[in-house]
């Protein structure tokens, strides 16, 4: 999930230049999330209904989801609040690693 600086409740509430860096920066963490999890591609969605500020949610879809749920809105086909929460230093140390270097390699020099 990205916000936005500064954290507003809508896109609108952003300078055009603030809102291209909101999602330019969105779409290099799609970038991102591709090179470190393998996924196929990637959904993103831009909300600020249900919380109010702006954010932008980059979720990997994989080849190997269910046929049901490939065609889902994620939050329609998962259930998030569910999930076991990641762990950085054990069980996805390599996948934090994978995105810390990744992040890495997107920022601006």
């Amino acid at each position: 999930m990205l916000l936005p600086d500064p954290v507003v409740p809508t896109l609108q509430h952003l300078t055009r230049d603030q809102r291209a860096a909101f999602l330019t920066d969105l779409s290099l963490l799609g970038d991102v999330i591709l090179a470190a999890t393998g996924a196929e591609h990637v959904n993103y969605l831009i909300l600020c209904n249900q919380v109010p500020e702006l954010h932008g949610h980059v979720v990997p879809r994989f080849a190997s989801e269910e046929p049901g749920a490939r065609n889902k809105d994620p939050f329609e086909a998962y259930d998030f609040g569910a999930a076991r929460v990641a762990d950085a230093v054990g069980e996805d140390r390599a996948l934090f690693e994978r995105l810390r270097t990744e992040l890495e390699r997107v920022q601006p020099t």
